[in-house]
């Protein structure tokens, strides 16, 4: 009697137990199939580092020089910039120049093609006038340093060492 109660209390949780590892099993390769439909729709975003070597803005390209990083060589990449496209310290694909260095993120289009998403143009930092901005800062602060200093007296020990008293 015992033993076919334990028996039963365990077929009941051998039951349980299946049905709630299937459940999930289930629920996760929906999640992946999932995963696997929405990644289909939209191609991977790929991104290069380099320098504007020529730009076309009537047909919206911009040929970038790159270092290569797997094969450790110099290549071109052309890019192509589309009503999608996002600029940084740009307003459209006429502000960039030559000789700009530029971030790009990019996807892969039809016929190999490379359609920009995001353009960022590195602005180079001034130099001068940051080094003068900050000596010009600590000018005022140094005379201001020394006028706050009071100045101290001398001690008696000193005065008594050069033959004056104090008092």
């Amino acid at each position: 009697m015992k033993s076919t109660r334990i028996l039963v209390a365990w077929l009941i949780i051998s039951v349980a137990a299946s049905s709630l590892a299937l459940s999930l099993l289930l629920a996760q390769e929906k999640k992946s199939s999932a995963q696997a439909d929405l990644s289909a729709g939209e191609p991977d975003i790929l991104w290069l580092w380099g320098e504007v070597s020529a730009v076309d803005t009537d047909k919206g390209v911009i040929t970038v020089k790159y270092l290569d990083y797997e094969t450790d060589t110099e290549k071109e990449a052309a890019i192509y910039a589309d009503e999608k496209t996002a600029y940084e310290n740009a307003s459209s694909i006429a502000d960039i120049k030559p000789k700009d260095i530029v971030s790009v993120d990019y996807v892969s289009g039809a016929q190999g093609s490379n359609i920009a998403r995001n353009i960022s143009v590195e602005k180079p930092e001034e130099m001068q006038p940051a080094a003068e901005g900050a000596a010009a800062e600590e000018a005022p602060k140094a005379a201001a340093n020394e006028a706050s200093v009071p100045a101290t007296a001398p001690s008696t020990e000193n005065a008594n060492m050069t033959g004056t008293a104090t008092q």
